[in-house]
């Protein structure tokens, strides 16, 4: 049995199911609207664009884009994905609003998040979309809105930059880090963790970021502290984050694996009631 398409109603709609997806403009649109996909942090997002009706021509606009893009910030930022910005957006519109896609199209995103941005000024222009997702067997940058939880993120020994975007405030405590080398000049004897090995040069390191809500990409968030060294015992690691943006980024050279598990959860009264700094 097939199932029932859900029509999109808010202009800021979130979708964190699998499903089919349809818009239908009546002609009063006049902001750009968006459609924010998440998923679990282990999975990306496999859209097919089914129909479109959109005439570009005449400032109407549907485009997919690989993460979110809000507030004039990217996620995930430059810094950390794959492509290039300008391969991140794939537009879809008809010459006439008469015309329509003649077959579906179909994008995967890079990371649990994705988003489609339209504005559909002339009545009956519209869209459909299928949403499903699917397992990444090596995650990188994810995004989270959990109010708690455990994560793990690595580079599985590959050269890249991975975040995870945690958009609520937190108690952030990491349990395990493994960083750079065993043994190395950075660190002092007996002290398997060490602090600030950005500044000291380390080309692999693990940072904490936070910043306003307005700002998700990460890359711009105010650095709290970064870390590298291989050691379980990191009762030190406990962070109270009252900002609305807090990241978990992780700078890997590619020469080691690296991986780092920390935990979440919501601020008490107390906590929730300090201000954020960043």
């Amino acid at each position: 049995m097939r199932k029932r398409s859900v029509k999109i109603e808010d202009c800021t709609e979130i979708i964190i199911e699998s499903g089919e997806y349809y818009y239908t403009s009546d002609g009063t649109q006049k902001e750009t609207c968006a459609v924010l996909i998440i998923g679990n942090p282990n999975e990306v997002a496999l859209i097919d664009v089914i129909a479109v009706k959109a005439n570009c021509h005449l400032d109407s606009t549907v485009m997919v884009v690989d993460g979110w893009h809000m507030y004039d910030s990217l996620f995930p930022s430059a810094f950390d994905h794959p492509l290039p910005a300008s391969e991140r957006i794939t537009p879809f519109c008809t010459g006439n609003v008469a015309d329509a896609m003649s077959s579906p199209a179909q994008i995967m995103s890079s990371q649990n998040n994705a988003m489609i941005k339209y504005r559909l000024t002339r009545k009956g222009e519209r869209f459909r979309i299928r949403v499903r997702f699917v397992e990444n067997p090596y995650p990188c940058n994810s995004l989270i809105m959990d109010y708690e939880g455990s994560v793990t993120i690595s580079n599985y020994g590959m050269r890249r930059n991975c975040t995870i975007a945690v958009m609520t405030p937190a108690k952030l405590n990491v349990t395990s880090i493994r960083v750079g080398p065993q043994r190395d000049l950075f660190f002092k004897a007996g002290n398997p963790l060490f602090k600030d090995c950005k500044e000291e040069g380390a080309a692999d390191y693990v940072e904490v970021r936070q910043g306003p809500q307005t700002e998700i990409e990460t890359t711009e968030l105010q650095t709290i502290s970064n870390y590298c060294g291989r050691t379980s015992n990191t009762d030190s690691l406990r962070f109270v984050l009252p900002c609305e943006s807090n990241a978990i980024r992780l700078v890997s050279s590619g020469a080691f694996t690296n991986q780092v598990t920390f935990t979440f959860d919501a601020l008490n009264p107390e906590e929730a009631s300090s201000e954020c700094e960043a």
